[in-house]
Order: C-alpha cells, then structure tokens, then sequence
C-alpha cells in the first residue's frame, strides 16, 4: 500500500510515496507517484501496452517490474518512445520499412497546374509511402491531391526495378509527403512486399 500518500488527482501528491519491495503489482497512482507522470499518462502507457497491467476487482495494477525496473537502471526517459519492456502492437495494415531511394513525384494541384520534381522514399510499405522532399516544393500541395509516384527497388543479383504507381496525398508534413497509393498492380504489390521481406 501507499505509505503515507496524501490523496488526490494530482500527480504531485505522490512523489513521495514509498512502495513495498515484495508487491508483484502496484497501483496506478504509485506508478504516476514513482515515475513523476500524470495518472493520464500511466493509463496511456497501460492502454498502450507499454506497461503490462492486469485488472483485479475492477481496478488496474501494473506490473511492477515493467514501472520500476527501467527508471532504476537509468534506461528510462519519458521523452524517448520504447525503453519500457513491452513494445506496443503494430497496428499498421501492412508492413512498413525504412528506405532510402530516390524518386520522382508529379502531383496534379488544379487543370493544367502541377508541382513535380525529385525527392527521396523515407518509408515505403505495399500500402503507400512517404517522400522527403523540399519544403520549396510542397506549397500548393493539399491532402487528397492525385499524384504519381517513380521510384526504384533493387534486389540482390538483379537490375534496379523502376516502379510508377499512382496514389493520392494522405497528409502533407514540414518534411514531405504521405502518399496511399491507389489500385496498386498485383504485380507490383508482390514486388514491394518482397523487398520489405
């Protein structure tokens, strides 16, 4: 239990609370008091998955080991994603991986207007993909404008294969673009698949 703990909402109020060693799951208060975080965070962290937690008579205990064991090593930075145990599910249809291969883009703005030139794929999936490009480049380019997309893919032992799909802008970010693309090929989509492994 809580050792002389002020009750309260706040956060602040349970810095100083003293938690027995022996306990295998603590509240969510003496998790928010240890780890000097809002109660908020500490359901988000549980609803994450990033402390495993279970439910015992209609309130959550979190694991003990999951809130205490990284803030003692000194690996744990609320600031920095991932350092607790558990990592949270991926919830991203398909997979995702991390590229760094130059493309072209041409996107549609308005009738007999559009912006093109080169960028570079930060990220690419069989679902869509996400181009770095120059801030210059981005104005006038909204969410949901048609764009074509060129880039390559190279596989060990074989010729760079080009790909040229067509998508739609998904969100426009300060570094580039998130582009889904549409009615992608089956062929194409095996290969992109492939490649991610």
């Amino acid at each position: 239990m809580i050792e002389h703990c002020k009750k309260g909402k706040s956060y602040k109020k349970y810095k100083n609370c003293k938690m027995k060693k022996d306990k295998k799951y603590i509240s969510v208060k003496e998790a928010s008091g240890y780890l000097g975080i809002p109660l908020r965070t500490v359901y988000h962290l549980v609803k994450s998955g990033k402390i495993r937690s279970v439910r015992l008579g209609g309130r959550i205990r979190c694991l003990r080991e999951d809130v205490l064991d990284p803030y003692d090593k000194g690996t744990f930075d609320p600031s920095v994603k991932d350092t607790c145990k558990v990592q949270a599910p991926e919830r991203r249809r398909t997979p995702r991986i991390n590229a760094a291969s130059q493309c072209s883009y041409k996107v549609d703005l308005e009738p007999l207007r559009s912006a093109e030139g080169e960028g570079m794929v930060k990220n690419l999936s069989s679902g869509g993909v996400f181009l770095l490009i120059d801030e210059k480049s981005l104005s006038g380019i909204s969410s949901d404008d048609p764009v074509n997309v060129s880039f390559g893919l190279s596989f060990p032992g074989e010729e760079n294969i080009i790909l040229e799909l067509a998508g739609r802008v998904l969100r426009k970010e300060d570094t580039g673009l998130a582009i889904k693309f549409r009615s992608i090929p089956e062929k194409e989509k095996q290969l992109i698949e492939e490649y991610i492994g």
